[in-house]
């Protein structure tokens, strides 16, 4: 059996690389092309980036609401995502009744300059650096016990959602995705804030595991899972991650079906299944707004995946 399942993860890895340089990866540029609006509403879609990104570096130190804010939320970013970040902050910050203290977990591109950054605008931020965060992993998730927990938080960072905030810790977590943006009074996620007690995610536009219900049934020894579960909001006690299971299952998903771009949704289908959980309201926290919503937010908040990034840098981020 296991020499069986060696060939087939040998023909997937490199027969796959075939299909995506003839087929897949053309078909897909022309794909998002057309998804996006076109040649000249991706131009427009760039400049308006830009425009954001040039009004994040100007943007004054936010207003506490309070002396002593305690509740913590997430973030992973660095020099790609920085003023997305300081967006979905701010538009978390100014429609919630709560303060938070921004937690910023460095994805390994962060220098000075872009720490002076986000504490200028954000000075009661605190911000864990990569060799900060690779010297407690090496306490919390030692390499030569979880070597593929390790390597696949380099091969796929997604699955720092996983490692870095959860490996070897304890308590609840909040983590937000930095492409979102508020609208108004996020109840839900306050209420959650305020006494979470069962981990949290948002309803994707689709189903986006990487792989089979069947392979994911077997590993996580049940076949309740949920419903699109997305986790650009994603919250999550730390006491609950068995980094035993975690390298298993990581092992036995590649050894299976091969490597995945989506494995961190996958791993984190099973965790949902194994624990009951809250769902965001799917018709206020959207997933991929379409472009009517994005021009004119009706929504309490919006995760702008895929070709959705048009309304996000075109017209949504206006708003904040």
């Amino acid at each position: 059996m296991e020499v069986i399942n060696e060939i087939k993860h040998v023909i997937h890895k490199f027969g796959g690389k075939v299909y995506r340089k003839v087929y897949s990866d053309p078909l897909g540029v022309i794909t998002k092309s057309l998804l996006e609006g076109g040649p000249i509403q991706q131009y427009k879609t760039s400049s308006n980036e830009l425009a954001m990104i040039n009004a994040a570096s100007k943007l004054e130190k936010f207003e506490r609401k309070s002396e002593f804010p305690t509740r913590e939320i997430y973030f992973m970013t660095g020099k790609k995502y920085w003023y997305q970040t300081l967006f979905c902050y701010k538009s978390l910050h100014d429609n919630s009744q709560l303060d938070y203290v921004p937690v910023l977990i460095d994805d390994g591109t962060m220098d000075k300059k872009l720490v002076d950054v986000m504490l200028n605008v954000m000075p009661w931020c605190k911000v864990i650096l990569q060799e900060q965060m690779l010297d407690e992993l090496s306490t919390l998730v030692p390499e030569n016990k979880y070597p593929s927990i390790r390597r696949w938080r380099i091969k796929q960072p997604l699955t720092r959602k996983l490692t870095d905030l959860h490996g070897g810790r304890s308590g609840w977590k909040m983590l937000l995705d930095s492409d979102m943006l508020f609208f108004r009074n996020p109840e839900w996620l306050t209420a959650w804030m305020v006494e979470p007690d069962k981990p949290a995610y948002m309803v994707d536009c689709k189903e986006a595991y990487g792989y089979s219900r069947e392979l994911r049934s077997r590993i996580a020894g049940t076949q309740k899972f949920p419903d699109r579960a997305n986790i650009g909001i994603f919250g999550f006690r730390s006491n609950d991650l068995d980094l035993d299971w975690l390298e298993y299952a990581l092992r036995t998903l590649e050894l299976e079906e091969g490597s995945h771009y989506n494995i961190t949704q996958g791993l984190t289908s099973m965790l949902f299944a194994m624990h009951e959980c809250t769902v965001a309201p799917e018709e206020e926290y959207i997933v991929l707004p379409d472009l009517i919503e994005g021009k004119n937010p009706k929504a309490i908040m919006h995760h702008y995946v895929a070709h959705s990034k048009r309304s996000y840098f075109q017209y949504s981020w206006r708003y904040v």
